[in-house]
C-alpha cells in the first residue's frame, strides 16, 4: 500500500541470491506478511489501517515486486515496536510461520537476512479507554469512527480524555462504532487465556439488546467454543483477529435456533503441523486444538433429529488453517447459505449438506486432506463460481453424494480452478441432477491419488458416476440432466470426461489435452 510523503517505511527484498533453500533451489509460492496490530495512529497522519500484504516468488526467488511495508518505529505513531509475522506458503517445499521486525533504521533489508523475534504488538504510550459523554469505550472504536485526531476541538482535553484510568469500567457496547467487544465481559484477548465465557457473554448481550456486530480480537475458547445468535455476526480485524479451540473441539458451533448471522475478518487456526507439498491424506498434529473450525447443524439436515433451526448464514473473508477436521461444516441451513472470499489451509474439505441453497464463491482450498470442496448430498440451488482448489489429496471439487443419500440437485459449477489433486478435478456421483460444470479448469497434472494410497480409479479430470459402486448398479442411482461444456482438461490420468450411470446428460466443446 502507499503510505503519506514523509511516513517511515522499510523495502523488504528477497536478496541477492533470492529466497532460496539450503540446497540452493528457488522457493516457489508466496508469503503473507501480516502486521501484529490492525492499524495505527499519529497526530500528523490520522489512522493508517495496517492489513495483510501478499508477496508472490518469481522463478529466480527474487519477489515479482519488492514491497514497502511500515516501519514498526516509524516516528509519531502509536503503537510502536510491534511486529510483522511471516506466513511461508510454499509449493515446492516446507513453510514457516514467524515474526519480524522492521525498523527504520534499516530501510531496505532482505528477508533471508533476518532474525526471527518473539511476536510484539507494540507499545501504546496512551491507555485503552476514552470518555465519551460520560461512557467509555475501548480505543478500537476510537479508531475506526474518527479520521484524525486533530479532530477533537481541544487537544489538552483530547490529551485527558486518553488518559483515562485503566480502571474505569467498560461497557460491553462500544458508544462509538455500536460494537461488543468481549474485553467488556472479561475477555483477556492474549490468545492464551481462555475467553470462551467472555465472548459468549458478548454474543448473549448484543443478542438480548436486539443484534448488532461482536468484534473478535485474538482468543482461545474451549468445550464446543462460541455459539451464535440470531442477528449477531462475528466480526474481525483482517490480518489480526483469530481464534483457536485448545481442547478437541470446534472453534464455532450452533447450538440453538437462529437466523441471519455471519462470520467475517478473521482466522480460525488449528494443531496440524505437517504441511505436505504433494495430495497427502495424514498429517501429524501438535495435540489437541481445534478440530472443525465453523460447525452448524439445522433441522433440514435428516441425520440429526432435534437440531435447531438456523436460517441464512454468510461466511466471508475468513481464513481456517491447520483445522484437523472440515474448516466449515454447514449441514441443514435453511435460506441462504454464502460462503465467499475464504482461505482453507491445510484442513479437511469445506462441506455442505441438506442445504437449501448454497453459494461458494472466489474461495481458495489450499492442501486439502480430503476433498477441496464438498457441496455434497441432499443440497439443492447450488452456485459453485470463481474457486480454486489446489493439492487436495481426494477430489478437487465434490458435487456428490455420500452415505447412500443423493448428490445435489439444481446446481451451476462455473470458472473454477482445480490443480494437482489427487483424484478427480470435478466428481460428479450418487445421482446428482440437474446441473452445469461448465468453463472450469483442471490440471491433473497426471497425479494418481494421494502420496500415500496411489490408485488407478478416481483420475478422471471430470467423472459422472450414477453411485459409488464400480462399475455403477444397472437399474439404480443415475445421474441426470447434467451438462459439461467448455471446459479445460489437462494431464488426468485416465480420461479428460468419464460417464458411467448417467442419463439425459450432454458433454459437449471441452478442451482435452494429455490426457
Amino acid at each position: 500500500m502507499a503510505f503519506p510523503d514523509g511516513v517511515q517505511v522499510v523495502t523488504l527484498t528477497a536478496g541477492a541470491n533470492g529466497y532460496r533453500t539450503l540446497d540452493g533451489d528457488a522457493y516457489q509460492g508466496a508469503i503473507r506478511l501480516t502486521p501484529s496490530v490492525p492499524r495505527v495512529v499519529s497526530a500528523e497522519h490520522g489512522i493508517i489501517a495496517l492489513g495483510t500484504v501478499n508477496i508472490a516468488i518469481g522463478a529466480s526467488g527474487q519477489f515479482t515486486e519488492d514491497p514497502e511495508l511500515l516501519a514498526i518505529d516509524a516516528e509519531g505513531f502509536e503503537p510502536s515496536g510491534w511486529t510483522y509475522r511471516v506466513d511461508e506458503e510454499f509449493t515446492n517445499a516446507p513453510g514457516r510461520a514467524y515474526s519480524i521486525s522492521l525498523p527504520a533504521a534499516d530501510p531496505s533489508v532482505s528477508l533471508p537476512s533476518l532474525a526471527e523475534v518473539e511476536s510484539d504488538t507494540g507499545t501504546v504510550y496512551a491507555p485503552a479507554l476514552l470518555s465519551v459523554n460520560g461512557e467509555t469505550g475501548i480505543v478500537t472504536g476510537l479508531l475506526e469512527a474518527v479520521s484524525n485526531l486533530s479532530d477533537v476541538a481541544d487537544p489538552t482535553t483530547a490529551r485527558s480524555n486518553l488518559a483515562a484510568a485503566p480502571t474505569a469500567t467498560v461497557q460491553g457496547r462500544n458508544p462509538l462504532t455500536g460494537h461488543w467487544h468481549p474485553e467488556a465481559y472479561g475477555a483477556a484477548g492474549d490468545y492464551s487465556t481462555d475467553d470462551t465465557a467472555a465472548i459468549q457473554a458478548a454474543i448473549d448481550a448484543c443478542s438480548a439488546a436486539g443484534g448488532g456486530v461482536v468484534r473478535l480480537g485474538r482468543h482461545v475458547v474451549s468445550g464446543s467454543g462460541a455459539h451464535p445468535k440470531t442477528g449477531v455476526p462475528l466480526r474481525g480485524i483482517p490480518g489480526y483477529s483469530k481464534i483457536k479451540n485448545s481442547t478437541s473441539n470446534s472453534a464455532i458451533s450452533s447450538s440453538a435456533t437462529c437466523s441471519d448471522i455471519g462470520f467475517e475478518d478473521f482466522t480460525i487456526e488449528g494443531p496440524v503441523t505437517e504441511i505436505p507439498t504433494v495430495p497427502k491424506r495424514t498429517r501429524t498434529t501438535s495435540g489437541p486444538g481445534t478440530t472443525f473450525g465453523i460447525w452448524l447443524t439445522g433441522d433440514l439436515d435428516p441425520n440429526s433429529p432435534g437440531a435447531p433451526v438456523i436460517t441464512n448464514v454468510t461466511i466471508r473473508n475468513v481464513t481456517i488453517r491447520n483445522t484437523t477436521e472440515l474448516p466449515i461444516r454447514l449441514f441443514g441451513i435453511r435460506g441462504r447459505t454464502v460462503v465467499e472470499v475464504c482461505f482453507f489451509f491445510n484442513c479437511k474439505d469445506a462441506g455442505w449438506g441438506f442445504c437449501e441453497t448454497v453459494e461458494c464463491l472466489d474461495n481458495f482450498s489450499l492442501k486439502s486432506s480430503d476433498n477441496g470442496l464438498s457441496l455434497s448430498r441432499g443440497n439443492g440451488q447450488v452456485t459453485c463460481n470463481g474457486n480454486t482448489v489446489r493439492l487436495a489429496a481426494y477430489n478437487g471439487i465434490w458435487l456428490s453424494g455420500f452415505l447412500g443419500s443423493a448428490g445435489p440437485s439444481d446446481f451451476a459449477c462455473s470458472g473454477n480452478t482445480v490443480q494437482a489433486v489427487g483424484h478427480c478435478g470435478i466428481l460428479l456421483q450418487d445421482a446428482p441432477k440437474n446441473g452445469a460444470v461448465t468453463g472450469n479448469l483442471i490440471d491433473k497434472q497426471l497425479i494418481r491419488g494421494d502420496s500415500t494410497a496411489p490408485t488407478d480409479d478416481y483420475i478422471f479430470g471430470i467423472m459422472i458416476r450414477g453411485n459409488s459402486t464400480t462399475p455403477s448398479t444397472p437399474g439404480s442411482s443415475v445421474a441426470y440432466g447434467l451438462r459439461v461444456a467448455d471446459n479445460v482438461i489437462y494431464a488426468a490420468p485416465r480420461a479428460g470426461v468419464s460417464i458411467d450411470g448417467a442419463t439425459a446428460c450432454v458433454v459437449e466443446d471441452n478442451l482435452i489435452q494429455d490426457c
